[in-house]
């Protein structure tokens, strides 16, 4: 992807992996097998930018991503936090031409965030519910 072809602003990457970190693990990382978290260590960077981790109890490598929604994406990690931003007030086919995106890739990565969603969330209406046609 040429960056000069996006048509939108994207956040830093660091600032995307620091924000999932923290929400993923808090102040401390743990180990994504074990949960252990004294004797993790910092191992580099993966291609993508994601920090890289080593579980010195259960000797695993791991990285910010292992074992998240992000894991195994083609798309960058601010392309990903822009479309999950942008899911509930801009359409799809708009999100895919300002990502220089492909439709179809970007409609099943909100899909595929829809369907985790959905088993997060056991939504269960009352009441009077209204909906439009």
């Amino acid at each position: 992807m040429d960056r000069d072809s996006v048509k939108v602003f994207l956040p830093d990457p660091d600032e995307c992996y620091e924000r999932l970190r923290r929400a993923r693990f808090g102040a401390t990382v743990s180990c994504v097998y074990c949960g252990e978290s004294e004797p993790v260590i910092k191992k580099g960077t993966t291609g993508k930018g994601a920090q890289q981790y080593r579980c010195k109890e259960c000797e695993t490598y791991f990285n910010d991503l292992t074992d998240s929604f992000f894991e195994h994406r083609k798309f960058p990690i601010e392309e990903m936090f822009y479309m999950i931003k942008e899911m509930r007030s801009v359409p799809t086919t708009t999100v895919a031409s300002d990502l220089d995106r492909d439709y179809d890739a970007v409609l099943n990565f909100r899909h595929d965030l829809q369907e985790l969603c959905g088993e997060l969330d056991d939504l269960t209406l009352s009441d009077v519910c209204e909906a439009d046609e």
